[in-house]
């Protein structure tokens, strides 16, 4: 891992995980449809891609282009 690079908008990856959670607590707290989860679980799902691309991803795609 890259981590001494840091994350590349840290404020983002914030964003899309507690948006995230308080979504899918909200609706668990108010009783709502199982599809109503899926904005939830997308907003997590986007931070953890966020984190993969920005720890790990860009430097595979460095590695492919330099060498």
């Amino acid at each position: 891992m890259h981590l001494k690079y840091g994350l590349d908008a840290p404020l983002v990856l914030i964003l899309f995980i507690l948006g995230g959670l308080i979504s899918i607590i909200s609706l668990y707290l108010t009783h709502s449809s199982p599809w109503s989860y899926s904005y939830g679980m997308f907003m997590i799902i986007a931070g953890a891609i966020h984190i993969h691309t920005s720890v790990r991803g860009k430097f595979k795609i460095w590695q492919t282009l330099i060498w």
